[in-house]
């Protein structure tokens, strides 16, 4: 691969509102990150191309000092391709755009979310006062280099973001919570599995964790759909990708899935609020298609229910939508 390559990037970039010198410095950046990295060198082109132009469409940086945002090579079990003596082969590298959590809070920041969001380990030589009953719910915290005591294992990780109208809002995560997520990685799996000799919770168990606690808080603060805030949850989509995690229920899918039982729908009151609770319980993004494919199938019929006639039309076109 040429660096020449990723210059025909430039039109996206200008697209996504980067001017030509902030392109420039980007595919620097990431020209410099597959020099210097011998597995982003047997990374499929096609990948990388992918993943530089998740760049712009997140508008993170590849800039190291920012610590935005990462290009991450991977093994794929699945991939298949052609080598130069055209024998077709599986597996291979391939290179995935890693949001860190400073480039999270950035997004987070830029989109008017947040005015700012922070995350703390909590240590077994650690002082924690807590009350759930507060919106900040951690009330005070001494960290172990000032109560005297031994650091210990992590046994717990918070984050406090501050709304734009100075109202603090708490989220808290036992490290049994958050090793269930870890647990569920894909790179974990393989680590444990002896499949591969380190991975990224392995070596940067700290980052990790404050990434694990910063996509649950923002997942409850981020619901408008501004552009900037997009590009916040592409970033948290990418993230989820990298690890093998299952893909969130997007926002596009609330929506329609709202618009259907509020404003559609002809059904009784116990109906209505059990599909609500429904709703509210989603967490995932195929989850939402399997109750789309629900309320269509039980409640859209046109000879029980005269307002799904115009939905019955739209529906696959509509569902496709959302899935792309």
């Amino acid at each position: 691969m040429k660096k020449e390559d990723l210059m025909t990037l430039q039109p996206f970039y200008l697209q996504a509102g980067f001017d030509k010198g902030k392109f420039e410095k980007e595919i620097s950046f990431a020209w410099q990150s597959y020099n210097q990295n011998k597995l982003l060198q047997k990374c499929t082109p096609e990948s990388i191309y992918a993943s530089v132009y998740n760049v712009a469409l997140t508008s993170l940086s590849l800039n190291p000092i920012l610590k935005h945002a990462v290009l991450l090579p991977r093994w794929n079990n699945k991939l298949q391709w052609t080598d130069r003596d055209g024998n077709k082969k599986e597996g291979g590298y391939e290179c995935s755009l890693e949001p860190q959590y400073p480039g999270l809070i950035h997004l987070a920041i830029k989109s008017g979310t947040v005015k700012a969001i922070f995350a703390n380990l909590v240590y077994e030589g650690d002082d924690l006062d807590m009350d759930y009953a507060l919106p900040k719910k951690v009330i005070k915290h001494v960290p172990y280099i000032v109560t005297g005591k031994d650091k210990g294992n992590i046994k717990a990780v918070y984050s406090i973001a501050i709304l734009t109208d100075g109202t603090e809002l708490g989220e808290v995560m036992s490290w049994k919570e958050v090793t269930d997520i870890r647990d569920r990685s894909e790179s974990w799996k393989a680590y444990v599995a002896k499949k591969i000799s380190s991975c990224i919770w392995l070596n940067d168990e700290g980052e990790m964790t404050r990434k694990t606690i910063i996509k649950r808080h923002l997942k409850y603060l981020s619901k408008d759909k501004a552009e900037d805030k997009e590009q916040l949850m592409k970033a948290i989509e990418l993230d989820n990708e990298v690890h093998g995690f299952r893909p969130l229920v997007s926002t596009d899918q609330i929506e329609y899935l709202t618009q259907l039982i509020e404003e559609e729908l002809r059904v009784d009151d116990q109906t209505l609020t059990g599909l609500r609770v429904r709703l509210n319980n989603l967490n995932f993004r195929d989850e939402a298609n399997d109750f789309i494919d629900h309320i269509l199938l039980n409640y859209a019929q046109p000879d029980q229910n005269l307002g799904q006639r115009e939905i019955q039309k739209q529906v696959e076109s509509k569902t496709n939508q959302i899935n792309s």
